[in-house]
């Protein structure tokens, strides 16, 4: 029922199609590059490491936004309706994770197709790590959006649009940047280290990657529920 309820709502609103498609279509066009950018830089390491790292990062900033613009909005878009579910004997939580589930498990989607092409556009034997780092970046990324949105909600405000541009949503933006940051400082190494072996024939370890993918994945998983923890407690005090 929630899953029909909010596909209805994303359907009635012109705006996030238009967003999404967009959206959808600057990727195809980024990625129908790959080729290109990959043979480009496939003799030098640093600069081969510097290039996978601009097309894996894109991947994340794909999901920033979209978690700033569709996970965000969530809990202020119920508007007065959540004045009647703290009214009724509903459990909150629970209500908050299905309206948060949704959106949580098509992003995730979209970030592992897209990791996966992309990855597998310079090397199969990321694929695996990389989808890790993916997963963990997801899981954050809409965490954070979620919490936030609850922390800074705003019931008076119907226009999603509005609410995803708000000064709440620019502190998770720039939260997510310094996310995305040190993602970059955490995985460069361990990926040149790999891609001196990888380009030149010599022997390769794929055991750091691993590890730091690990490292990322526990991270982003505590902080995660740590950001998401803040809004429901936030919003089941203020509304």
């Amino acid at each position: 029922m929630l899953l029909k309820r909010d596909f209805h709502l994303f359907l009635r609103e012109p705006a996030q199609i238009i967003h999404f498609s967009v959206l959808f279509f600057l990727i195809l066009v980024f990625v129908s590059s790959l080729p290109g950018l990959s043979m480009m830089a496939s003799k030098r390491v640093v600069l081969f490491t510097f290039v996978f790292l601009a097309v894996y990062i894109f991947n994340i900033f794909f999901i920033i936004t979209i978690s700033l613009r569709y996970v965000f909005p969530l809990v202020s878009m119920e508007g007065n309706v959540i004045w009647k579910i703290k009214s009724a004997p509903i459990d909150t939580g629970k209500l908050l994770n299905r309206r948060l589930a949704t959106p949580l498990l098509v992003i995730m989607l979209l970030s592992q197709f897209m990791s996966i092409f992309i990855v597998g556009r310079f090397s199969g034997h990321l694929i695996i790590p990389m989808s890790v780092v993916s997963f963990a970046s997801t899981f954050f990324l809409a965490m954070m959006s979620f919490g936030m949105g609850g922390l800074f909600i705003d019931l008076k405000e119907k226009n999603p649009v509005r609410l995803s541009s708000s000064q709440g949503a620019s502190i998770s933006f720039l939260f997510s940047m310094i996310y995305l940051v040190i993602l970059i400082i955490f995985l460069f190494i361990p990926l040149s280290d790999f891609f001196t072996g990888y380009l030149r024939h010599r022997i390769y370890e794929t055991a750091a990657v691993y590890k730091i993918s690990g490292v990322i994945l526990i991270l982003s998983l505590i902080g995660g529920y740590l950001f998401y923890r803040i809004g429901v407690r936030s919003f089941e005090k203020d509304v």
